[in-house]
C-alpha cells in the first residue's frame, strides 16, 4: 500500500523525536525529513554564505563544484558548512548531477583526444552539453559504483543527498529510434538509488521533470521527490485551465503517494510571483521563483509568505 505524506506525517509525529533514525527503513526516513521541509534554494553558481544564511531554506540545491571541475568540488569542510544554518540545525543539500547529458568541462571528460564512448549528441542549446547514451556501463560507472564515481564522491563528502537532471532525455532516444530508452533510463535511477542508500540509508532522491519515466516499474518507490522545472509559465504569464490542470496532475499524485514536490520557475514579475506563491500554497509544493541561470537566491516562496521583491 502506497504511502501518503498524511501517513508519514503521521508516524514522524507518533516516533516523537526529532530524527526517527534507524526505526524507519532508510526510503521512508528520507521521506519524513523531506515532508519537514517548507523553503526551497536553488542555486548552481556565486553561492555566497552571506546570502544563504539570511535565505536560510531547509532545501538547499547546488553544483558539485563551484566551477564544474573536480579541482572547484566542495571540500567536507564546506559541505558541511553549507548544510549549517544559523540556528546550529541542519538542512538538507542535495548535490546537482546530470544524469541524461555529460558536460564536457566534467573531471570524466577527457582533456585530450576523442569524447568518451558514452557521449552523445552536443545539446544545441547547451553547447558543452551532449546526450549521453545512459545504458551504457560507461557510463554508469561514471555515475556510481566505484570511490571515484559520482555518487560515491558526494556521499563520501556529506551530501545529503542528489538532484538528478535530465532524466527527460530519454524521450529524445526514443524519438530517434532507441526504443526501451525510457525503461532504461529508469533502470540506472533505480539501481543510482540503491546503491546510494546502501552508503547512506537516508540519501534523498530528486529528479527533475521524470515524468517520461514516471509509471516505469519501482521508480516512485526509489525517488524522495520530483521536482517540476519551468512548466507552469509561458510567455512571462502562469498558464491556466486545462493546461495547468494537466500540469499538476501528476504531481498531485506524486505527492498523494507520499514524494516531496518541487517547483522551479521563472516569473518575470512579481505578479507572477504572487501567483506561483498562491499555486504552491494551495498544493503543498516547495517552491523557487529564480532567474533561468540560477546565480542568485531567487525569491523563496514560503507557505504563507509573500514574495520578496527587490532582489
Amino acid at each position: 500500500m502506497p504511502w501518503t505524506l498524511l501517513s508519514l506525517l503521521a508516524l514522524h509525529w507518533l516516533l516523537g523525536r526529532p530524527d526517527p533514525g534507524p526505526l524507519l527503513p532508510g526510503d521512508l526516513l528520507a521521506r519524513v525529513r523531506m515532508a519537514r521541509a517548507r523553503t526551497l534554494v536553488v542555486q548552481y553558481q556565486h553561492l555566497d554564505l552571506r546570502d544563504l544564511d539570511q535565505a536560510d531554506p531547509d532545501v538547499l540545491i547546488v553544483d558539485s563544484s563551484r566551477d564544474g571541475s573536480g579541482a572547484g568540488e566542495w571540500t567536507r569542510a564546506e559541505v558541511a558548512r553549507l548544510r549549517e544554518r544559523p540556528d546550529g540545525t541542519s538542512r538538507i543539500l542535495l548535490a546537482y548531477l546530470s544524469i541524461g547529458e555529460a558536460e564536457d568541462y566534467r573531471s570524466y571528460w577527457p582533456r585530450q583526444g576523442s569524447p568518451p564512448s558514452f557521449a552523445g549528441p552536443e545539446n544545441p542549446r547547451w553547447p558543452g552539453n551532449h546526450r549521453v547514451r545512459h545504458w551504457t556501463p560507461a557510463w554508469h560507472r561514471v555515475i556510481f559504483g566505484t570511490p571515484s564515481s559520482f555518487v560515491d564522491r558526494m556521499v563520501d563528502r556529506g551530501f545529503d543527498g542528489l538532484f538528478l537532471d535530465t532524466v527527460d532525455s530519454c524521450e529524445v532516444w526514443e524519438q530517434e529510434g532507441r526504443i526501451g530508452a525510457c525503461g532504461e533510463m529508469a533502470d540506472l535511477v533505480r539501481h543510482l538509488a540503491r546503491h546510494g542508500r546502501s552508503l547512506r540509508r537516508d540519501l534523498v532522491v530528486v529528479a527533475n521533470n521524470p515524468f517520461p519515466i514516471w509509471d516505469q516499474p519501482g521508480i516512485r518507490g526509489a525517488l524522495t521527490g520530483a521536482m517540476s522545472e519551468d512548466r507552469f509559465f509561458r510567455g512571462g504569464r502562469m498558464i491556466r485551465g486545462r493546461a495547468l490542470e494537466e500540469a499538476l496532475s501528476p504531481l498531485r499524485e506524486a505527492r498523494r503517494g507520499g514524494l516531496a514536490i518541487l517547483v522551479l520557475e521563472y516569473p518575470r514579475t512579481a505578479a507572477g510571483r504572487r501567483d506561483l506563491t498562491e499555486l504552491c500554497r494551495q498544493e503543498g509544493f516547495l517552491s523557487d521563483a529564480s532567474t533561468p541561470s540560477l546565480d542568485t537566491i531567487g525569491h523563496i516562496l514560503a507557505p504563507g509568505t509573500p514574495p520578496r521583491e527587490g532582489r
